[in-house]
C-alpha cells in the first residue's frame, strides 16, 4: 500500500501564510479599483439630497416668518401683483408666479399660501393638471 505523502507542519504553515498574504493583496487591489460600492454611493447621494432639501425648507420657513412679521402696508395686493405681471395671460403656471413673487419681494411662499391668496381674489382659479398647478383667469 502506498501511503500519501503528508507535508510537514512547517510547510503547511508557510502555505497558509502565503494564502493569507495573497488574499490580503487581492482585497487591497479590489479596494483600489472600486473604492465604494454603488449602494454606498446611492446612500451618500440620498443623504446629501436630504440635507439640501432640509436646508432649503429651513430657508423658506425663515422667509415666511419674516414676511409674516412685516407690516401690512409693505405687502402688495395679490390681485394687483397678478394684473401687473400677467395682464393678458389666460393660463399660467403657479411655479412661475412663485418665482416672480420671490424676485419681486424676496419672499418665498408655498403653493398652498399662494393658492389661497390667488383664489381669494375671485378673478383667478388654481387648478392641478397632471400634478402641475395652473392659474386660470375667470
Amino acid at each position: 500500500m502506498e501511503q500519501p505523502i503528508k507535508p510537514a507542519a512547517f510547510e503547511m504553515k508557510r502555505a497558509i501564510d502565503a494564502l493569507v498574504v495573497l488574499a490580503g493583496k487581492v482585497s487591497e487591489y479590489n479596494a483600489k479599483m472600486n473604492p465604494q460600492c454603488s449602494k454606498c454611493k446611492a446612500a451618500m447621494r440620498r443623504y446629501n439630497y436630504s440635507v439640501k432639501e432640509i436646508e432649503r425648507m429651513r430657508n423658506d420657513y425663515a422667509d415666511l416668518k419674516k414676511e409674516a412679521e412685516k407690516p401690512a402696508e409693505d405687502k402688495m395686493d395679490m390681485l394687483e401683483f397678478l394684473n401687473k405681471n400677467y395682464p393678458t395671460a389666460e393660463d399660467f403656471l403657479l411655479s412661475d408666479v412663485k418665482k416672480k413673487y420671490k424676485e419681486t419681494f424676496g419672499i418665498v411662499k408655498t403653493f398652498d399660501i399662494l393658492s389661497e391668496e390667488i383664489e381669494a381674489t375671485k378673478l383667478f382659479r388654481v387648478s392641478r393638471i397632471h400634478n402641475v398647478y395652473h392659474v386660470k383667469r375667470l
